[in-house]
């Protein structure tokens, strides 16, 4: 897909006096399928992938599992990092104002990562230590969307994953 020009370069969004600011990142690269004009090509050029848009066994098991919040809908993007120092920001992803993302889900897909390469996924769980997480083929990291301050560390490689946004509600929890 990166390839065949299915993929745009990835912008941080900012929120600068109630208006929503893009800032364009050199050496990331990424496809919403759904929102991508190609959405014919890209389902004939990646199935399982495309099949992914449409998966809700994440959003039940933790509608399921995690009290208090009830999810709605989800968005799924894929994301290439071309390398050379190629990183993001610390930043939430997600603006109560904006949008209703609740949960992250990372999925690597980083077959023989190694620490040389970097790209790590650097979380700030305040006012605990920041948590390193490498980025390991298979690998899922689920995180609040609005809450977990975070960055990804510059990569010297390829970097590949793709995630996968929880939207929802916070419910009220019965007591027991």
């Amino acid at each position: 897909m990166y390839q065949t020009n299915l993929m745009t370069l990835n912008a941080t969004h900012f929120v600068k006096e109630g208006s929503l600011q893009l800032l364009e990142k050199e050496r990331i690269w990424e496809m919403d399928p759904q929102s991508n004009p190609a959405w014919p090509e890209i389902q004939s050029t990646a199935p399982s992938f495309s099949a992914l848009s449409y998966d809700d066994h994440l959003t039940r098991a933790l509608d399921a599992n995690l009290r208090g919040m009830r999810f709605t809908s989800q968005a799924l993007k894929l994301q290439l990092n071309e390398g050379r120092g190629g990183s993001f920001p610390l930043h939430f992803d997600s603006d109560r104002e904006l949008d209703g993302r609740q949960v992250t889900a990372i999925v690597y897909l980083n077959d023989g990562w190694t620490a040389e390469a970097g790209g790590q996924l650097r979380l700030y769980p305040f006012p605990e230590p920041p948590v390193t997480i490498e980025p390991l083929f298979d690998r899922l990291v689920l995180f609040s969307s609005p809450n977990m301050l975070h960055r990804v560390l510059p990569s010297a490689t390829r970097r590949l994953c793709f995630t996968v946004w929880l939207s929802g509600q916070r419910t009220t929890v019965e007591s027991s």
